[in-house]
């Protein structure tokens, strides 16, 4: 296999720091997920001065767009997630939506960066902002639904322990792609890590590529990442077996 540059999952240029964010973020928590004429306007004014749009809010996470980078969206973390977003999920979480933007790329954004860690610090990702057309009535070209039987045929496990099928983490695009636009969960809730299925199903899964270069367009290498990427997941999972007492 040819030497493979991995990338590195940091915290992004140009990104707020802790002072400036943190008390909108403790805030924020206490939004409603779906009302958002309770946020008060000051809020607004202020990520407007900082050139940030406001994108939405959900039960895990704030989401806005990258100072400049109006085509990013940033996903900031709250501290007491069901799943807490330390160094660990963040790197997991990082490689494995590498993995599926390269197996599904109209269904899942392209991640640029994800940042873990302890306490009150930011914590979160920066991935591929989603315009939301609105189903609608809308044409999916490329349905979701193709991504849970990838889980049930290839990896072997129930999908729903890593998606949340919950509808406000889908999206619709102009062009008819489905997007999940929520992270797929580390734990898996019983069927195990993500790290550990996706290590175990590796095999299937460079198997699955081969087999459908023409249907889906995989090259050597998208193959070559793919695996590179596993391993990483592999040396992660390794490390987290080592210090569970």
């Amino acid at each position: 296999m040819p030497h493979l540059e991995m990338p590195t999952p940091n915290l992004p240029e140009g990104h707020p720091d802790k002072e400036f964010f943190n008390p909108i973020k403790k805030e924020a928590f206490e939004w409603d997920d779906e009302n958002y004429d309770q946020i008060p306007d000051d809020v607004f004014d202020m990520l407007s001065r900082n050139d940030i749009e406001f994108l939405g809010k959900g039960t895990e996470c704030l989401v806005l767009t990258l100072p400049d980078h109006p085509e990013k969206a940033i996903s900031y973390s709250f501290e007491n997630s069901y799943e807490d977003f330390d160094v660990l999920r963040a790197k997991t979480s990082f490689y494995t939506h590498k993995i599926f933007n390269i197996l599904f790329p109209h269904n899942f954004p392209k991640i640029f960066a994800a940042f873990g860690a302890d306490g009150d610090k930011n914590k979160g990702t920066v991935r591929e902002r989603v315009f939301d057309a609105g189903y609608g009535g809308r044409k999916i070209n490329h349905p979701f639904m193709k991504v849970h039987d990838f889980f049930r045929f290839v990896l072997g496990v129930r999908p729903e322990m890593f998606i949340d099928t919950n509808d406000q983490n889908f999206a619709l695009s102009d062009d008819g792609d489905e997007y999940y636009v929520d992270l797929i969960s580390s734990s898996g809730f019983g069927e195990g890590s993500i790290r550990k299925v996706l290590s175990g199903a590796e095999g299937r899964i460079l198997e699955y590529m081969d087999k459908n270069r023409n249907a889906f367009g995989f090259t050597d290498d998208d193959i070559s990442k793919v695996s590179g990427y596993i391993g990483r997941l592999r040396e992660f999972e390794e490390k987290s077996q080592q210090s569970t007492p």
